[in-house]
């Protein structure tokens, strides 16, 4: 070992000691991936980046395949652009790729590749945080029933009610219940116009189960609960994503209102058209959509269609925020967990080489706008 104790006669150096100038630090142990994800989660092209920074769009091209090392000033000028810090770079921290094709998208068609793109660097940033915050506590294990080829989507809903242990009613809780379960539930950032555009989303992962729920969902506890659970049932049944197939789209429809809806219990409570309630009020009953009550309806004689056409489906806006136990809360909960134990915000976020921001964002903290006071 030298005198300096970094470096030894070998040339071996400890990636871990960070002194000196971090941009040097940070050249000699460049990793490309990190610079494509930085680069998609800020929805710029390489030119874009390149035009920002001072570079050359194909010396960029050459950083994100590995082929060239930056110099040691250059990783700041990325980091600057990118809004991150500097370190975020670095290689010697676990990360997770994902391909856009193992991804369940709600409507791909309305989405660009650059759209998905982001999307699929946000599941890797929950799947980030996730194992970071679980090699420090216990996170649920996942539990998904295996199913036999060619059970039908209802089958299967109705297999994993039986499965958790669901009580004949209304699945109350929703997220409360996929989270103990061992599914990750986020909330897309409200302030990305691309991920809007992407909508609910869901993947497996290196041992882990995503699902990305659209932010217009937190306005409508009914959206939001129906947009689990198809989610719920892209995971469970259709283990090969086909984007656009309407095939998967229509059993996760069928999947997601059995699973809240049973037909079993339907037909128990409306024996007949004459005793058909209103679909609204069998809406907030179940905690679905009124479409999905059209839909159920509508699957049953053509009197009970008559009869729901002359009724009003609506529904005001009920947000996500006032049903505990519907939200999200696996992951804000680990962080708390993980403070009270001494490792706080400023540890994770260094840990993860994220600013204080993009843990917000993930966390779903960044939905919430400034609240302002009035002084008298």
């Amino acid at each position: 070992m030298d005198s300096d104790g970094r470096q030894d006669r070998r040339g071996l150096k400890l990636l871990t000691d960070r002194s000196g100038e971090p941009g040097g630090f940070v050249a000699s142990a460049f990793e490309p991936i990190r610079l494509t994800q930085a680069r998609r989660w800020a929805e710029l092209s390489v030119a874009e980046l390149a035009a920002a920074a001072g570079l050359s769009a194909a010396v960029v091209e050459q950083y994100e395949i590995g082929a060239v090392q930056p110099d040691p000033d250059v990783p700041a000028d990325l980091a600057r652009v990118l809004k991150v810090p500097v370190e975020y770079f670095a290689t010697g921290r676990p990360m997770c790729r994902i391909d856009a094709a193992d991804v369940h998208f709600d409507d791909p068609g309305s989405a660009s590749a650059s759209d998905r793109a982001k999307a699929v660097v946000f599941a890797e940033y929950i799947w980030e945080l996730a194992y970071t915050l679980g090699c420090r506590m216990r996170f649920p294990a996942l539990d998904l029933p295996a199913l036999e080829q060619g059970l039908s989507p209802a089958d299967a809903a109705r297999l994993l009610r039986d499965h958790w242990g669901i009580a004949p009613g209304p699945l109350a809780h929703l997220g409360a219940t996929l989270e103990s379960r061992g599914i990750v539930v986020a909330l897309a950032p409200a302030t990305s116009a691309a991920m809007a555009r992407v909508g609910t989303y869901a993947t497996h992962t290196w041992g882990r189960s995503l699902i990305v729920v659209a932010a217009r969902h937190t306005q409508c506890v009914y959206g939001y609960r129906f947009a689990c659970a198809r989610a719920l049932g892209h995971l469970l049944l259709h283990p090969c994503p086909l984007p656009g197939d309407r095939t998967q789209a229509l059993e996760a429809d069928r999947f997601a209102a059995e699973l809240l809806v049973p037909a079993e219990e339907m037909d128990r409570l409306c024996p007949s058209p004459i005793h058909f309630p209103s679909p609204a009020a069998l809406a907030r009953q179940w905690g679905v959509p009124t479409e999905v009550i059209r839909r159920i309806v509508r699957d049953r004689t053509p009197r009970m269609r008559s009869i729901e056409a002359t009724r009003t489906l609506h529904h005001d806006r009920e947000p996500v925020a006032e049903y505990p136990g519907e939200g999200p809360g696996l992951l804000a909960e680990a962080v708390v967990r993980a403070h009270n134990a001494g490792f706080g915000r400023t540890e994770l976020t260094d840990e993860l080489r994220w600013n204080s921001w993009l843990l917000a964002e993930v966390l779903g903290e960044a939905q919430i706008g400034p609240h302002l006071s009035v002084v008298h």
